[in-house]
């Protein structure tokens, strides 16, 4: 599972009974993020690489460091710089 599944996986599980307007664009946005980066684009090629960039810094990684706190948060995120 790779670690954007990974943080998919934990916050599906964590706001399932959470049907907040937040919560829900939360779970549409590392849902969308997941499927592009887990697409198979090569990883050496510039511009994703610069793609994928843009995506964690911009997307996932503000994402991630709001629940980091929460029980269960997947290791990989939580050794990553947040």
């Amino acid at each position: 599972m790779t670690p954007y599944a990974e943080l998919l996986q934990h916050l599906d599980t964590l706001l399932a009974g959470d049907h907040t307007p937040q919560a829900a664009a939360h779970r549409t946005a590392i849902t969308t993020c997941t499927q592009l980066l887990d697409m198979g684009h090569p990883a050496d090629d510039p511009i994703t690489a610069k793609y994928r960039q843009g995506i964690l810094g911009g997307i996932l990684t503000p994402i991630a460091t709001l629940y980091a706190n929460t029980p269960g948060f997947p290791t990989a995120w939580r050794d990553a710089e947040l």
